[in-house]
């Protein structure tokens, strides 16, 4: 009978357990990982599509660094037009994911991830 996609622990890797990963190991991998990703998110009230995702992990990344950075910096990092950046970084701050003023500063805004954010993916990331 074949294994299931992903099972409860996570998906096996490779076929006798060792090797490197195939095609298949990754793919149940990523598709685990965003099944998990789900779960972590889902007190925060917002579905967290690859957008809001790669905004999240631009920021987590610049803080890791200790680096300061604005709406506008962090706008750039994402491959998507500014106008939908920006869309989706009012919906992690309402979400409370995030926290910036634009309002005094506007793009130039610094942006943080809150406290309760960056534990999220700290533990999304160390699963």
């Amino acid at each position: 009978m074949p294994d299931r996609i992903t099972s409860g622990d996570g998906p096996k890797i490779g076929a006798a357990g060792s090797g490197p990963p195939t095609a298949h190991d990754i793919a149940s991998r990523l598709l685990a990982f965003s099944h998990i990703r789900a779960r972590v998110f889902e007190p925060y009230g917002l579905a967290v599509n690859d957008i809001a995702w790669q905004l999240l992990l631009a920021l987590f990344i610049a803080q890791e660094r200790g680096l300061r950075v604005t709406i506008y910096r962090l706008c750039e990092d994402v491959p998507v037009p500014k106008s939908v950046s920006v869309r989706w970084l009012r919906a992690l701050r309402a979400s409370g994911m995030i926290d910036y003023d634009d309002a005094t500063f506007g793009l130039s805004a610094p942006v943080r991830l809150t406290p309760a954010a960056e534990d999220s993916l700290r533990d999304l990331i160390d699963a």
